[in-house]
């Protein structure tokens, strides 16, 4: 079965305050006071903002995963594939359980606000398949 999860990172982000106290406190006039100390500091915020939005996004992962894992033989994450696609995985379901997993996430959906869940398959279980080996031959 194939689980993607959308989220929004700005809105992530956006939810995550910005640590207190770690504004520059320089006095008026102060040479340091400088247009570009203000932009390096508003940029390390959002340096801050976004890893706190991943940690937020990995948690998650986590969450959703350690949900999903105990119903499956095995599972194949990856993880931030792409900006707004925060998991992308595929979990080797036994047959008789894709509705124990589909329930699952359907709750999961619903816990979960910001999200949004994509479930699909069964299908052949080619993510569990190795490939062939680029040392032989």
């Amino acid at each position: 079965m194939a689980v993607k999860v959308l989220w929004e990172p700005e809105r992530a982000r956006g939810e995550v305050r910005p640590p207190e106290g770690d504004e520059p406190r320089l006095k008026s006039g102060d040479p340091r006071q400088a247009p570009g100390s203000t932009y390096l500091f508003r940029k390390l915020q959002e340096h801050r903002m976004a890893e706190a939005a991943r940690e937020r996004g990995t948690r998650w992962i986590g969450r959703i995963d350690g949900a999903l894992r105990p119903l499956a033989v095995d599972g194949v994450l990856r993880r931030f594939p792409t900006p707004r696609l925060l998991l992308d995985a595929a979990y080797l379901v036994a047959a008789g359980s894709e509705r124990a997993l589909q329930e699952t996430v359907t709750r999961l959906d619903g816990e979960m606000a910001g999200l949004r869940f994509l479930v699909t398959g069964p299908w052949p279980p080619y993510s569990f398949v190795p490939g062939p080996d680029p040392k032989a031959g």
